[in-house]
């Protein structure tokens, strides 16, 4: 998960400004037709893991797949009464908030401090460098401590680096830090919705939470 989400912060720099939109309907119709859902559709194992059989992934695919005909989170009622459901989307959505609300601000309310726009620009992209590698010590904090506890430091990471950033940005090496934590938190931070999504309803209840 750590890999992939390195491509939610390279679009940030890269896809909006230079790829045309014809090109990104191109993809989207790419991503559609030919990446798959579910592993077995690609005759792949779930999570590269050889130690059973090809034929015993399929029958336990099979079980799963009726399983998943009949699971009660199918229903949209009953994952909008849900409070896992919330506890996820408010959770994942405050670290999500800080990618797509913070960082896309940031180079204005940097200026707004006093600093000049080229020294913000600059602030910025160091701290987008390191982001991409955030991403994937995201994934590990996720691996070895689990969901929740890599969510928790994330977390607490943006909301010390939202105190830093609203009380101490006079100061460069201030504004700094705060965008390099904020980076942890945002970049981090996109690993976990799915997750904890996986984690708490599995792999055949996944779809619709």
């Amino acid at each position: 998960m750590g890999v992939i989400t390195i491509g939610i912060v390279v679009s940030m720099f890269l896809v909006n400004s230079m790829m045309p939109s014809a090109l990104q309907i191109c993809l989207f119709v790419f991503g559609l037709i030919f990446i798959k859902s579910h592993p077995e559709q690609a005759n792949a194992y779930p999570d590269n893991d050889r130690s059973i059989s090809y034929e015993e992934v399929k029958k336990r695919n099979a079980i799963g797949e009726a399983y998943r005909l009949t699971s009660p989170w199918n229903s949209y009622k009953k994952c909008l009464t849900s409070p896992a459901i919330w506890a996820i989307t408010l959770s994942t959505g405050f670290v999500l908030l800080i990618q797509r609300g913070c960082m896309s601000n940031m180079i204005p309310a940097i200026m707004s401090y006093g600093h000049p726009q080229t020294v913000a620009a600059l602030l910025m992209t160091i701290s987008g460098i390191l982001a991409l590698f955030f991403n994937l010590l995201g994934g590990v904090a996720d691996q070895k401590l689990g969901t929740k506890k890599a969510m928790t430091i994330c977390c607490v990471v943006g909301i010390i680096a939202c105190l830093i950033f609203a009380f101490m940005s006079t100061s460069v090496i201030m504004v700094e830090i705060a965008l390099i934590l904020l980076g942890y938190a945002g970049s981090a931070g996109n690993n976990y919705q799915p997750s904890f999504t996986a984690e708490i309803f599995g792999r055949y209840d996944f779809d619709i939470p």
